[in-house]
């Protein structure tokens, strides 16, 4: 193995966790948004 290779394996596992760490945070922003809705529409139903 070329240190090149071992440089190229290393940053596609940041790339994957950073990618995933991104989908839950999106997964998250989702999560409240949702939230805000159904507040929204208890807080006009009443």
């Amino acid at each position: 193995m070329h240190p090149d290779e071992v440089q190229h394996n290393s940053n596609n596992m940041i790339s994957e966790a950073q990618h995933r760490t991104l989908a839950k945070a999106g997964d998250c922003e989702r999560g409240i948004g949702r939230v805000d809705e159904r507040l929204k529409q208890t807080m006009g139903g009443h």
